[in-house]
């Protein structure tokens, strides 16, 4: 016996199933087949079958129409095709019919008992003709045990379908559980004011199955956990009727790979669990389906490291007897239910308080409780968080809970923004816009909204310094005409409570920033867009939104903070050059809205790493906080909407707890490459790191780097003491690819060391045989001084003095020490990589690299060469020649191809522009792979420009 087999069979014992004979009830059956659900249980079934109608009324027994003004009476419904007197043939399709002339249809099931907790699954069959301005949809009601309606579910919608289509809900779960009853509503409306006067409607069999409740559940209330050994699931089942199935349990991590799988067998317990009938329902009750058993089993998967986990349980068949049944569950996965819950398992960091990073929370205590709500912030990297506070006087338990929530998140190290977004609904009758109100409108009246937001500012104006009008996407004070009068009107009154507030509201990255006559009454611009601006468009558009603030700003901006437990960031505040002139004594903060990629449009790799790279260019362009809107959302959020982890949210805990609080230094340039940006804190310096080819990088910045991904977990770098020259020289060797990753435990003295060792002599003329300076600017980053000398390792056409440079600076000095350099004449022009050797003494030795370009030749004229094999087997050689000087140059240009005899040509009198020279080379097959040298001389200058091509077919 098969699985459909089974499922057959349950079904007609438990009421005798002939709805094979109708062709649209065997559809719906076999649409309930095809989930491979064997312990589905009928709650309801209508085939409009004569013993449906069994007093031959035309009418389904125990159904209503839907009455009111929208639903004429005058529309005909009733079961087609008639019987009268006549019993109609067996066989025959029967159907319930609606003929449409304006307005709607709509038609009821009894009221059908539940049986037992579980999910529902509703399928039915529909067919028009000649509709055009109206859809059919079915609608799935749950009630309580009085009547009253709970919650409801539709139906995908149709308009033309000339044959049988399906409509289905679900399957479902109720949310509350009071949900005792449910019926059924078939409806017919029009899609907007049109309304279609002929028109027929046939509704086919219905189905409404209850299948097997399975409840997931992991320990703690937040998912979120700090060992590796704490997690556990517990999953529950009930309403289970066919055979005894097992569980299987999987462990998937961040990229849906299974790492771990156990099957457990479900611990049954012989305990029905029917449900109550009511008494109350006045219409005729559909008899109470079997209520099944229920069962339950744990699991504590083996977590292998830190990071983000998907746990997924699948209900399994677990006694399939014959070859053939065994076969059917393997081409179904055998997998009737499934249901998976994620955890985040993190790694301990430390953190500050005060970091730039936050979030705009949803109001009141969905999806969590505020206590539980403060536990997962305090967790999560968070230095601010925006909340609504708007409540009514009436409303004290919870101004309450509010005051309470600040204190906590005042405690955690975490500032709290007081939005003030949409009155209370006890205060919305003062408004006289019913609908949304922007915050421009919201603040229009002083006499409606100062009595409304005074008992507000009466209960947290202690423990709440900053407000903002308006939520995240509100940037209707965009060309407000007296904006600063009405923002200056609006902080004065919110001041009158005695404590200096801080006041601001959205705007767009695209206007201009508002303008005021001197420091502005707001202290912040919330930034958003839509489209989200990319991580380069940041990096563009921020810097203009930081404005340089007057010497002494910082000192005033800091005086100005409040006085909480949360410690400041000096770094965040504007920079502050010391020639930069003074536009205000204050000036408005940036703050960016962050939303990630949408989920159902990118991949969860995608998604990191756009996001990780937001948030970089937020705090290396000098954001002073960045927010993300709705944090709790299946689509954009980095947590679920039942609150559960998702799996943004790992990645942005990392990036948040280790760059919060930091002061960006710069960016090192490694041998192979690798984009990167260094960070420091407190003396904890933190490189973030990544390359789109996955490689190896090999640099020295201390003896106690580390090296973690976004998920936290650690990665160990190799070390070796001999460089590639052989010389006893320490480097760690760090694996770097496409996803960002943390090298931590950077030596800040060195690191700050190598960021600033910059050369002055950016440039060599492509002049030969004569000495160059080639000067470099050193500064001492140590917190003490430092002697030491520095080794220039260029070019082998580069003839450079052996001895290095000595210098001995003192803490916080420059030097500028240089070498001289000669030119050879085969000296390849363009950019050239140098590397310069180190070895410092300052509280220990140290030696390490540092890596930097130089330009060979004047950017007044540059030299590029392209080759290709002809099909006649000429060699093409091209030579393009840029002329920026401004004036007439002339060169002689020598082509060397090994083995062969030079190529001359000369180039006269070359005006301002590109210019190409071409050469053609006979058995050009034979020097594929092979280098060409080429030389440029300047005829009546001292120019010579070398550069060298591989010849490509």
């Amino acid at each position: 016996m098969n699985v459909l087999t089974s499922l057959i069979l349950s079904l007609a014992a438990l009421g005798g199933d002939d709805s094979s004979q109708h062709p649209a009830g065997a559809a719906a059956q076999d649409a309930a087949h095809d989930a491979n659900l064997p312990h589905a249980v009928q709650v309801y079934r209508c085939d409009f079958a004569q013993e449906d109608d069994r007093n031959y009324d035309g009418w389904p027994d125990g159904w209503v129409r839907r009455r009111g003004k929208e639903f004429p009476a005058f529309l005909k419904i009733g079961i087609q095709p008639e019987a009268t007197g006549a019993k109609v043939a067996a066989d025959s399709e029967r159907y319930l019919q609606m003929e449409l002339s304006g307005g709607s249809a709509g038609v009821m099931t009894p009221s059908c008992a539940l049986g037992a907790r579980g999910s529902f699954l509703l399928e039915c069959q529909v067919r028009t003709k000649q509709l055009k301005h109206d859809h059919v949809f079915a609608t799935l009601t749950f009630y309580d045990d009085h009547g009253q309606p709970l919650e409801s579910y539709e139906s995908n919608h149709v308009v033309d379908a000339p044959r049988w289509q399906t409509l289905r809900v679900g399957p479902v779960l109720p949310k509350s559980e009071a949900a005792t009853h449910a019926r059924v509503t078939l409806a017919v409306t029009p899609r907007g004011d049109q309304e279609d006067l002929n028109g027929v409607v046939h509704w086919g069999s219905l189905r409404m199955l209850r299948l097997p409740r399975i409840a997931l559940r992991a320990s703690g209330d937040l998912q979120v956990y700090d060992s590796l050994t704490a997690p556990e699931v517990s999953c529950e089942i009930s309403g289970l009727v066919c055979a005894r199935p097992e569980l299987q349990f999987e462990l998937l991590d961040h990229t849906e790979r299974v790492i771990a799988t156990e099957m457990r067998p479900l611990v049954l317990e012989e305990k029905r669990t029917l449900l109550k009938h009511s008494k109350a329902h006045s219409e005729p009750e559909h008899a109470a389906p079997q209520a099944g058993i229920t069962g339950s089993a744990k699991w504590k998967p083996p977590i292998p490291d830190y990071g983000f986990y998907r746990v997924r349980v699948s209900m399994q068949q677990a006694d399939q007897p014959t070859a053939a049944a065994i076969a059917n569950s393997q081409a179904n996965d055998a997998t009737m239910l499934h249901r998976s819950v994620t955890l985040a398992v993190l790694r301990p960091l430390p953190r500050v308080a005060g970091g730039e990073f936050g979030w705009s929370l949803p109001g009141g205590e969905d999806p969590l409780p505020l206590n539980a709500l403060a536990s997962l912030l305090s967790q999560s990297g968070l230095g601010w968080a925006k909340y609504p506070v708007w409540f009514s006087e009436q409303e004290q338990a919870q101004a309450d809970r509010l005051a309470w929530f600040a204190e906590r998140l005042s405690i955690h190290g975490i500032e709290m923004v007081g939005v003030l977004d949409q009155p209370p609904s006890p205060l919305r009758e003062m408004f006289r816009d019913k609908g949304r109100l922007p915050a421009a409108s919201v603040f229009q009246e002083p006499q409606l909204w100062q009595p409304a937001v005074d008992p507000v500012m009466t209960r947290l104006s202690l423990k709440v310094r900053w407000w903002q009008l308006g939520d995240d996407r509100d940037t209707s004070y965009v060309d407000f005409p007296i904006l600063e009068e009405r923002v200056q009107g609006i902080k004065t009154h919110l001041e009158r409570f005695g404590q200096q507030v801080h006041l601001g509201f959205g705007w767009r990255w695209l206007r201009e920033m508002p303008n005021s006559k001197g420091t502005p009454p707001w202290e912040f611009l919330s930034y958003s867009a839509d489209p989200e601006l990319t991580a380069d468009e940041l990096a563009a558009y921020l810097p203009r939104k930081v404005i340089p603030a007057a010497p002494g700003t910082a000192a005033k901006l800091k005086a100005k903070l409040p006085t909480t437990p949360v410690s400041v960031n000096a770094h965040a505040l504007p920079t502050i050059p010391p020639t930069a002139p003074s536009p205000s004594a204050m000036l408005p903060r940036a703050w960016v809205v962050l939303t990630p990629l949408p989920r159902s449009q990118y991949s969860t790799a995608t998604r990191t790493l756009d996001l990780v790279q937001r948030m970089l260019a937020a705090r290396q362009h000098g954001a002073s906080a960045v927010f993300v809107p709705q944090p709790f959302s299946e689509e954009q959020g980095l947590m679920n909407a039942d609150g559960s982890p998702g799996e943004l949210f790992v990645p942005w805990r990392t990036t948040a707890t280790l760059l919060g609080g930091t002061q960006y230094l710069g960016a090192l340039q490694l041998p192979g490459g690798s984009v990167n940006h260094v960070f420091s804190r407190d003396g904890q310096t933190v490189m973030v790191i990544w390359n789109d080819v996955p490689g190896k990088e090999s640099f020295y910045l201390g003896d106690e780097v580390r090296q973690l991904d976004l998920w936290g977990r650690e990665i160990k770098p190799e070390f070796k003491l001999t460089d590639e020259q052989g010389e006893d020289r320490p480097e760690s060797i760090i694996q770097v690819g496409p996803e960002p990753t943390f090298v931590t435990g950077l030596d800040e003295g060195l690191t700050r060391w190598q960021i600033r060792a910059k050369f002055v002599t950016t440039h060599l003329e492509s002049v030969f045989g004569r000495q160059q300076p080639v000067t470099l600017r050193l500064e001492n980053a140590f917190a003490q001084g430092v002697s030491g000398s520095a080794t220039l390792h260029a070019p082998k056409a580069w003839n450079i003095s052996p001895q290095p440079l000595q210098f001995r600076m003192s803490e916080g000095e420059t030097a500028q020490p240089d070498w001289l350099v000669s030119l050879q004449p085969d000296a390849a022009s363009g950019l050239q990589r140098v590397r310069i050797d180190f070895e410092l003494t300052a509280e220990r030795n140290y030696r390490f690299s540092v890596y930097r370009t130089l330009q060979l030749g004047l950017d007044d004229v540059t030299v590029e060469m392209r080759t290709r094999v002809r099909e006649d087997g000429l060699l093409l050689v091209e030579q393009h020649v840029t002329n920026l000087t401004g004036k007439p140059i002339s060169f002689q240009c020598l082509l060397f191809p090994p083995g062969r005899r030079r190529e001359t040509k000369q180039m006269l009198h070359l005006p301002a522009g590109r210019h190409t020279v071409t050469f053609l080379i006979p058995q050009g097959e034979s020097l594929l792979g092979q280098t060409l040298w080429l030389r440029a001389e300047e005829i009546g200058g001292p120019r010579v420009l070398n550069s060298t091509v591989v010849v490509e077919r």
